[in-house]
């Protein structure tokens, strides 16, 4: 099974690659604001909570 953060990863590269095949070049701030919501989920799996 994935983990929700290479889901979620997995699912903005389709998202990507669905715009990219109707030959459409995603936007410079699309792309960063994916590539910083990819590195905060990738961030959350390594916080620790502590009560």
């Amino acid at each position: 099974m994935q983990t929700p953060t290479k889901a979620s990863r997995e699912s903005w590269n389709f998202s990507v690659g669905i715009v990219q095949t109707e030959g459409i070049k995603p936007s410079d701030f699309m792309l960063n604001l994916i590539k910083r919501k990819k590195r905060r989920n990738n961030n959350q799996r390594y916080k620790v909570h502590i009560n």
